[in-house]
């Protein structure tokens, strides 16, 4: 996936998480989430959040690399 499209596609994934939050419409954590896994790449800070991340919940991260690789493959 080209770094543009993902940047952007990850700050769309957070302002419509963000807007989730308040309407109750929008599931806001999962669009949020996939707003910081889709920006951890670039991002200093949440590439080290990732990085705990796995350490501490190895079989979670498993199934979100499984899932997300099939949209993405250079996010993780």
């Amino acid at each position: 996936m080209n770094r543009f499209v993902r940047i952007g596609s990850g700050i769309f994934s957070l302002l419509l998480g963000s807007s989730g939050f308040i309407i109750p419409i929008l599931p806001g954590w999962p669009l949020f989430a996939a707003g910081l896994i889709l920006l951890s790449p670039d991002v200093p800070f949440l590439r080290k959040m990732k990085q705990k991340m796995e350490a501490r919940f190895p079989k979670i991260a498993q199934r979100l690399e499984k899932h997300i690789g099939k949209v993405c493959d250079d996010c993780f």
